[in-house]
């Protein structure tokens, strides 16, 4: 639980209106024009507990974070705008990744 809450309060401390990737991957609503995340909300619809859509930004980069507090594979859940995992192709770990990314917007929640 303990990693959850670090994970919360990191993603989404620092949220500024106006950085980068506010009109993300290309598009206005990410969820409803990119087919492989409507997919992934769709799924979370019907699971269980806390579980967030958010848009990142890691060295001027936009991603999508998909949190479920029940994850045991938290590393899985960080996307580039394609819809890949990302963080293999970033050659960081997920810690890494978490302590420097800025949320950007909240695209869905829901618990």
């Amino acid at each position: 639980m303990k990693f959850a809450f670090v994970f919360f309060a990191v993603l989404f401390a620092g949220c500024q209106p106006g950085e980068p990737g506010a009109n993300s991957c290309g598009v206005q609503d990410p969820i409803n024009e990119l087919p492989w995340l409507r997919k992934k909300v769709d799924t979370l619809e019907t699971d269980k507990g806390q579980r967030s859509v958010s848009l990142v930004s890691y060295k001027q980069q936009t991603y999508i974070v998909i949190s479920k507090v029940w994850s045991s594979s938290p590393a899985s859940d960080i996307y580039n705008c394609d819809g890949q995992p990302a963080i293999k192709g970033l050659n960081v770990s997920y810690n890494q990744f978490v302590d420097n990314a800025k949320t950007v917007k909240v695209l869905y929640s829901k618990e």
